[in-house]
């Protein structure tokens, strides 16, 4: 019944209550617990688990319910319900009365961590009118995966430094982190690279078990080329799974460090250049590191001392030590990239390091001494010593694809799957070349409203990337195992391994994923307090009931829109103020509405 509220100069308050009868029996859904004995026997539920429900039922009206028969029914995908029924004989009134084991479910192995599954209890007696629904909802436990930090142990096989260098044998060890709230067991991670200077002595290890919201190392073993060339980006993808759920995330490491410590005596190390009034040179006074270190030559007032080098680098940071005797605020050692000024320093300080983030890219790196136009103070000059460059782009395009092959499964003829894949040119210079697919595969770029296409070319500048999305439609009952062709100008061939199965809708019309007709079902529960799921089905197969339902106020103003895929949609009502609304689901051929009850 919808009960309204007014009075004068005040809002108008409109809310619907349910009523019970003042004769009869009235039963309702009252508690339930959980028995998953034939699972993990921690009392949740949890995935790919088969639990039974203890269930209570409560008569709420003013006479005996008599036979009573409870049907347990959900629209979740990721639940199967094996035992449905019930029978719970009678209830007086006022009472309640609860059967342990009263019905039974499985859950499917890859149900996401926290999903709420929503049940709908109707409850059928021998009374006149005697059938009421009611329901209750049930959240379910899942591992999340998810990949930590990478650290490099060169300590056994290699020079301890933590990083690898040519010719070294290290340990490469990466977290493995479960964040949901369900233990995972069985898992495997797996480490590759596509640089040809890495060699994987151990690419997979087996993990026994992470537990709930729990961190476990993965440690693999790798050799790197003595002809490896110091600077070197190397792309490493890691990958972790157990059963339905996986992460998977990429790494660089450089392959030793492009360090500029002045330790020849001289700037023959480095392509080094000077300018403004003086240069720099080699000091063997105090060094931060080892023996040398580069001071800014003797200058006069109003003049400079310069010192720059350019390098074509990846992204990342340089950094540097320095150390400044000068007139304080006002002769300064500043330092530069590309011309752009990023910090500048005077008075007296010792020698400490400073970083700077630098992009991929053709970069100037400059120093400078800078003095006015009078007094010196100090010693007057400026020194650097130990400079870490950001990882050095080859001179060319190198090119590097993750992932290397993708595996779409069985898509049932007529439907389609997207997933992605990313090419990156790790080089300089512009890399550029064309994509080409197979018959059952199209691509397009990702985040653009490129349509899907079989050929399409592409081009990337040093040190980019970009993200394809490739999808999979089956037009035959067959398998699509092949190649997608990726070409490099002015030469090089690079192969995505595809797997994906067409498949045959399964006895189309009688099959119960198969609805006759277009419903929207309703929003369970109802009313709601901070969240409602709203259930409908369209007129087809269950696997294509994509839709989309529009909320609206009371006052026929537009709420919310919202995206449906499988026949359900939970709602989050936490934004919606108490009051009625209407959801409408509208098709080609049809317009559902429903009333849904929102109280906080």
């Amino acid at each position: 019944m919808l009960v309204t509220v007014t009075k004068q100069n005040h809002y108008r308050y409109e809310q619907e209550v349910e009523i019970i009868p003042p004769s009869g029996p009235y039963v309702i859904f009252d508690t339930y617990s959980i028995n998953d004995s034939l699972g993990n026997d921690n009392g949740e539920a949890d995935y790919n688990e088969t639990i039974t429900f203890n269930v209570g039922l409560k008569n709420v009206g003013v006479a005996d319910a008599n036979n009573l028969f409870a049907t347990l029914s959900t629209g979740n995908d990721y639940i199967t319900i094996t035992d449905s029924t019930e029978n719970y004989d009678s209830i007086a009134a006022g009472a309640t009365s609860t059967i342990e084991n009263a019905f039974q479910l499985n859950i499917a192995d890859n149900i996401p961590d926290q999903h709420q599954v929503f049940f709908d209890l109707a409850v059928n007696g021998t009374s006149k009118d005697s059938l009421w629904e009611s329901g209750f909802t049930m959240t379910v436990n899942a591992p999340i995966f998810a990949c930590g930090s990478l650290t490099i142990n060169d300590s056994n096989d290699g020079n301890g430094n933590g990083r690898l260098d040519p010719g070294e044998t290290a340990n490469l060890i990466v977290e493995a982190i479960n964040e949901g709230h369900a233990d995972i067991q069985d898992i495997t991670a797996t480490m590759n690279s596509a640089s040809d200077y890495v060699e994987f002595n151990t690419s997979s290890v087996n993990i026994d078990e992470i537990t709930q919201q729990d961190t476990s190392l993965a440690i693999f073993n790798a050799t790197v080329d003595d002809n490896a060339p110091i600077g070197t980006s190397v792309p490493f993808v890691f990958n972790v799974s157990g059963g339905a759920y996986s992460a998977e995330n990429s790494y660089y490491e450089l392959i030793g460090l492009v360090i500029e410590n002045f330790e020849t005596g001289d700037f023959s190390d480095f392509d080094w250049e000077f300018g403004g009034d003086a240069g720099w040179q080699i000091s063997s006074g105090d060094a931060y590191e080892g023996d040398y270190c580069a001071q800014s030559e003797d200058i006069g007032n109003s003049q400079t001392a310069e010192i720059m080098i350019n390098k074509n680098v990846f992204q990342g940071e340089i950094s540097f030590f320095r150390r400044v005797s000068s007139e304080a605020n006002y002769d300064y050692m500043q330092f530069y990239i590309d011309d752009a000024l990023q910090e500048e320093w005077a008075g007296t300080i010792g020698w400490s390091e400073v970083t700077y983030t630098v992009n991929s890219g053709n970069h100037t790196f400059k120093w400078v001494y800078d003095k006015d136009t009078a007094v010196s103070s100090g010693q007057d000059c400026a020194w650097i010593d130990y400079i870490t460059f950001p990882p050095i782009l080859a001179p060319y395009p190198v090119f590097y694809m993750n992932p290397q092959e993708i595996d779409f499964g069985e898509v049932y003829i007529g439907q389609d799957s997207t997933m992605q894949f990313t090419i990156q040119n790790m080089g300089s210079g512009d890399m550029s070349g064309t994509i080409t697919t197979i018959d059952g595969y199209t691509v397009a770029e990702d985040s653009s409203k490129q349509k899907q296409k079989n050929e399409i070319d592409y081009t990337l500048a040093l040190g980019s990337s970009q993200t394809y999305n490739l999808t999979f439609a089956p037009t035959e009952v067959q398998n699509y195992d092949g190649e997608i062709t990726i070409t490099k100008v002015p030469f090089g061939v690079h192969k995505l391994q595809v797997y994906g199965t067409g498949k045959e809708w399964e006895n189309v019309g009688d099959d119960p994923q198969y609805f006759a007709q277009t419903k929207l079902i309703g929003n369970f529960p109802n009313p709601a307090i901070n969240s409602t799921e709203i259930r409908y089905q369209l007129k087809g197969s269950a696997h294509n009931q994509k839709a989309k339902i529009k909320i609206y106020d009371i006052r026929g103003r537009l709420v919310n829109t919202i995206k449906a895929d499988n026949g359900t949609v939970q709602i989050d009502l936490s934004n919606f103020s108490n009051g009625i609304y209407f959801y409408n689901l509208e098709t080609e051929n049809s317009n559902k509405v429903k009333k849904m009850i929102v109280i906080k």
